[in-house]
């Protein structure tokens, strides 16, 4: 059966009723999406075209196989999410879960540059003193993060606001400019280290806490 036969099938059915206003035929878009609560955190992030639930009725998710046969999306798909991301702007602040989301989907896409571009330039990562872009941003490593809380200066991603989850995209926030690794970690401390050492700021909880971080650093050999 082709696709005009099928359609003229799926229309003349009780699916046709649900597309019938009046005495006008309804056309639903191909690449329309069926929603359901699956599609609620993407929803923050993207402007996924839903088919109107409220105009055509409930009785429309009852013909999920067939609303499929002409096109449209049922069930949650990351490559409907990539591309109707919404424009930068929208992206600041995100929820935790909106966050990860995001990374799930650099990591399962082929081309991911959309998205990567996306975080790089917004305010999206919650650190411990506010919003950041990603380039500004430390991840705490378990091991040697213990140089990031010498000082209060780093911008260190909120563990307690995304989970433990967040340290299995470290792939992927490396891809938006977050620094994960102890070389380029070391480097940013070393700068602030210069400028409260010029600025004879240090006090006796820096002192106390570096002294405290270089000892464990040198037990796990770095």
């Amino acid at each position: 059966m082709d696709i005009g036969h099928l359609e003229s099938f799926l229309i003349s059915s009780s699916l046709g009723n649900i597309l019938q206003k009046g005495s006008v035929l309804v056309d639903i878009p191909v690449g329309s999406v069926l929603h359901d609560s699956d599609w609620q955190i993407a929803s923050q992030i993207s402007d996924i075209p839903f088919i109107d639930q409220t105009y055509y009725g409930g009785e429309i998710d009852n013909f999920k196989e067939e609303l499929q046969l002409l096109g449209v999306v049922v069930g949650f798909s990351r490559k409907v999410v990539t591309e109707h991301l919404k424009s930068r702007s929208y992206l600041k602040s995100l929820t935790a879960e909106a966050v990860v989301l995001m990374l799930e989907c650099i990591h399962f896409a082929d081309v991911s540059h959309k998205l990567v571009n996306a975080l790089k330039r917004t305010n999206c990562l919650k650190t411990y003193i506010g919003f950041e872009i990603p380039s500004e941003c430390f991840l705490l490593d378990p091991v040697w993060g213990c140089i990031l809380n010498v000082f209060n200066d780093f911008p260190v991603i909120d563990h307690k606001f995304y989970g433990d989850k967040i340290l299995t995209y470290k792939i992927e926030l490396r891809k938006t400019g977050v620094v994960i690794d102890f070389e380029e970690a070391i480097k940013a401390f070393g700068h602030v280290f210069e400028q409260k050492a010029s600025q004879a700021s240090f006090n006796k909880h820096y002192v106390e806490s570096f002294l405290s971080c270089f000892r464990w650093l040198r037990e796990t050999d770095h």
